[in-house]
């Protein structure tokens, strides 16, 4: 697969999976697991996202971006 098929692909994958996760409203390990079948694509998925810590790399971003804002005298505010 090429690179702009597989950015297609992996952007589209994630504002769907935050579509629904802000339509449903529920803590996102639920809807995770609710979306993994046993043997299926997104179970393999999150398998290979928990090898390389994938949580923890996103919360240190975050966590780098606020005090980065912090810092240039912003903030950053959470939507509901």
């Amino acid at each position: 697969m090429d690179r702009d098929t597989s950015i297609k692909i992996a952007s589209q994958t994630i504002v769907g999976v935050m579509e629904v996760w802000k339509q449903c409203q529920v803590p996102i390990d639920k809807l995770v697991n609710e979306a993994c079948t046993p043997g299926g694509i997104s179970v393999e998925t999150v398998a290979v996202l928990e090898k390389y810590n994938f949580k923890a790399a996103i919360c240190e971003a975050i966590r780098k971006a606020v005090i980065k804002a912090e810092k240039l005298g912003g903030s950053i505010k959470a939507d509901k």
